[in-house]
């Protein structure tokens, strides 16, 4: 048995006194307790709470101090013994007369009857109000003509009070159903499921779970905090813009570096109005603008003395075009022959009078150096060398222009600096001003000195005056952008760090803590204990591998897996039919125990393929647990009911047992009618089915196989027997089990005159019904389908 002193709430209370338990995790052990199922504002709150103790935001109300609930740490007691008192049947069921009602003893109610007899009409009763999912309405297993559809015909008083079965209702959980198919579940050669409800340990697992949405809710705090930092850089950037050809490259480098890292100091930014700062602005980049139009000329005058070089260039060709008048003088004396090798000559004219020019004169040799000839005078000669030399001289002369013109702009722009002396100083912030005043008046020094001497550059300051201004104005604009987007820096600046602090959050650890938790709990409270009950029980019902199984289980959100070996081997590869039906009823007893439930146990067929010692050790159990619990038993077994009764009446000689006995009655006018539920008309079935044949991917095909199955079933109701009001249900069951409903034999009785109709309906209704159909070819599939489908149709016609 479990440890009944502790339940899960006794380790959520340890974790949530520990000291290193966060504020805001108590509060959401606090809020899971109370709701389990938290909504979103309840999680906000609790997000809200963490991202206030990692000093991530600011919230206006105060902690208040959290306080564990001790009045629900001990285990939650059994549930109410809540008794069955009686059942009533008013019409369609066979056990029970219209009328009468069945008794249900406190201790023990025995059921028993043949196959067909009207068990199964309580069973479904009880499998309904146990409120089990994928559960179907209650169907008799017979019909009278005045049955209606819409109502269920069961009623049953519990504890005093009388429930009503109700169609598509939704019922207390009630009673605790064993029957065969516990048997497939529980022996599964994978882990089967034990919920543990009073126990609470589920509300360790749901904590651990809201931690998972609270990781969830902290990275898409920290994602969109990413996305609103990238925003704040891109307009800060942009912004950046305004500052081009103002400043340095590499102080609007330094200025990017310090946006994508979000760190932009504020630091020595004047706080100002608005408009003072648009002021500033305004004037800082009109000053700037005055003089960036010089910065390119005034550069070289402090740097490289490009404008020194350039007059003195001025000065040298000045001299060369003197001397190419002197020697275009002695162009008379110079020979003259009119062929190519003279225009060669011609052409190379400057390389000529360099190497042959000494002083003013000319030396003309004899011969031409080019052809070797004599050289002789003539007109032609000259007309065409004094071309040359007035071509030479308007060379010289066009390259003096050009330099001169060069000067003479750079003169002319010095000589307009003057005018920006005349800025209003009004414009001009103090600080801004005295810079200016001095680099105007060293430069105007500066102008007035080249423009008088035109040849040389007098010592002064200029160029150092330049630098220390555009370095002044360059760190005035930075501040005055910084000033100008003080807001957006501000957000920037506190979105970074707050980035930072986030990526350092991590919630792994305290996720693992409360796992730990959940699992010592589980250990605890369930796995450890649950081999030893388990034994126990299997050693009570005679169970020869009371010591040889062994379990394997792992616990999580108050749901315990259990995975069950021998020797090795999965239970059901190594056990008999028998053997695999007391070890599943021997969990099913372990289960009862730690769900600690007083409900009812409904118990259907518990001894099939069992021999006759296990049978008395059951009903030896059965009785021993009817004591403290009601039961009632379901059986077609003949010994064992005579054995259990006998075993009763020892047992309960003061408190007598119900021993119900069914009998198979029916009237054959009414018989063998289909009680599972459909959808739609026989019409819309077939309708449904063809549509289903025209899409023949495997899930159409499937779909089809229900709809001819269901189609088969409202051609009996519809057909046979003349348009009696159909049971419409709120859903399909699984054909295979539908396959007893319909009796053939009954029907033939009802059909005498047309035999092999039913028989045909009986053939293609077990093909339906038979899952090996699906392992056949596709196409055979199809074709059988379709064959069934035509048959239906043509089979209408003629009724």
């Amino acid at each position: 048995m479990q440890n009944t002193e502790k339940s899960g709430l006794t380790f959520l209370r340890e974790y949530f006194n520990s000291e290193s338990t966060p504020y805001w995790i108590k509060l959401l052990i606090l809020y899971v307790i109370e709701y389990e199922e938290l909504s979103d504002d309840l999680l906000k709150v609790v997000f809200d709470e963490f991202l206030r103790e990692n000093d991530l935001i600011q919230l206006e109300n105060n902690q208040i101090i959290l306080r564990f609930p001790d009045e629900l740490t001990s285990a939650e007691e059994a549930l109410e013994n809540k008794i069955l008192k009686s059942l009533t049947h008013k019409e369609g069921v066979n056990a029970i007369k219209e009328g009468a009602c069945l008794k249900f003893s406190p201790n023990l109610t025995v059921i028993y009857g043949s196959n067909g007899s009207g068990k199964s009409s309580y069973y479904r009763i009880f499998t309904k109000i146990s409120s089990q999912p994928g559960l179907y309405k209650i169907l008799p297993n017979c019909k009278t003509a005045v049955f209606d559809n819409e109502q269920y015909n069961a009623q049953i008083e519990f504890s005093d009070k009388v429930r009503l079965v109700e169609p598509r209702s939704k019922h207390e959980y009630l009673v605790e159903i064993f029957d065969h198919n516990h048997t497939g579940i529980l022996i599964s050669p994978n882990s089967h499921d034990i919920e543990i409800e009073p126990l609470k340990i589920h509300l360790i697992e749901k904590v651990r779970a809201y931690l998972d949405k609270i990781d969830s809710l902290l990275k898409e705090f920290i994602s969109k905090k990413c996305v609103e930092q990238k925003n704040l850089k891109t307009i800060l950037e942009n912004s950046v813009l305004e500052l081009k050809n103002k400043v340095t490259n590499e102080t609007i480098f330094e200025l990017k570096k310090e946006i994508e890292e979000g760190s932009l100091s504020l630091i020595n930014t004047v706080e100002k109005s608005s408009e003072d700062l648009e002021n500033e602005v305004e004037q800082l980049g009109y000053v700037y603008d005055q003089i960036s139009s010089v910065t390119k000329i005034l550069t070289p005058i402090y740097k490289d003395k490009d404008f020194e070089i350039l007059l003195l260039k001025i000065k040298t060709q000045k001299e060369i075009c003197k001397q190419q008048r002197k020697k275009y003088k002695a162009i008379k004396n110079l020979p003259y022959i009119d062929n190519f090798l003279w225009q060669n000559f011609m052409k190379s004219g400057k390389a000529f009078l360099k190497e042959h020019s000494h002083g003013n004169s000319l030396q003309v040799p004899e011969n031409c150096p080019f052809c070797s000839q004599k050289i002789v005078n003539g007109e032609a000669a000259y007309e065409l060398i004094k071309q040359y030399f007035e071509f030479l001289e308007a060379d010289a002369s066009s390259e003096l222009a050009k330099l001169e013109k060069k000067r003479d702009e750079i003169l002319e722009t010095l000589t307009s600096i003057k005018k920006y002396s005349e800025v209003e100083k009004s414009k001009i912030n103090d600080s801004t001003l005295i810079l200016v005043k001095s680099f105007l008046e060293t430069y105007e020094s500066l102008s007035n000195s080249i423009i008088a001497t035109e040849t040389e550059l007098p010592e002064s300051a200029v160029g150092e005056a330049l630098k220390t201004l555009k370095t002044a104005l360059s760190s005035d604009l930075i501040l005055l952008f910084k000033q100008r987007h003080k807001l957006t820096v501000s957000k920037l600046n506190s979105c970074t760090v707050l980035i930072s602090k986030l990526n350092l959050i991590k919630l792994t650890g305290l996720k693992n803590n409360v796992s730990g938790v959940s699992k010592k709990a589980h250990n605890e409270i369930i796995s450890e204990p649950f081999a030893k009950s388990l034994r126990n029980n299997l050693e009570k019902l005679g169970s020869t591998q009371s010591s040889t199984i062994k379990l394997t289980t792992s616990g999580a959100g108050g749901v315990t897996k259990i995975i069950k070996k021998l020797h090795g081997h999965n239970v059901k590869e190594i056990m008999s039919d028998g053997e695999q039906r007391i070890l599943s009823f021997a969990l099913f007893l372990t289960e009862l125990e730690y769900k600690q439930s007083k409900r009812p146990v409904i118990l259907d067929d518990a001894v099939t393929s069992l021999d006759f010692e296990h049978l008395e050790s059951i009903a030896n159990f059965i009785t021993e647990l009817s004591k403290s619990q009601q039961v009632v038993v379901f059986t077609h077994h003949a010994y064992f009911h005579d054995y259990l009764s006998d075993k009763a009446d020892d047992e309960f000689a003061n408190t007598p047992t119900v021993l119900k006995k069914c009998q198979i009655v029916y009237d054959q006018e009414n018989a063998g009618v289909v009680m599972s539920e459909r959808n739609d008309t026989f019409r819309e079935l077939l309708v449904s089915a063809g549509k289903s044949l025209g899409e023949v991917d495997n899930y159409r095909l499937e779909n089809a196989g229900w709809y001819l199955a269901e189609a088969i079933e409202a051609f009996i109701d519809e057909k046979i027997f003349c348009g009696k009001p159909l049971l419409i249900g709120s859903g399909r069951t699984n054909v295979v089990k539908r396959k007893s409903n319909i009796r053939w034999g009954t029907l033939k009785k009802v059909l005498s005159n047309d035999p092999d109709l039913v028989d045909d309906l009986s053939s293609h209704y077990s093909y339906l019904s038979d899952t090996k159909r699906h392992r056949t070819p596709r196409d055979s599939q199809i074709t059988r389908l379709r064959a069934i489908k035509e048959f239906l149709e043509n089979s209408a016609r003629g009724m």
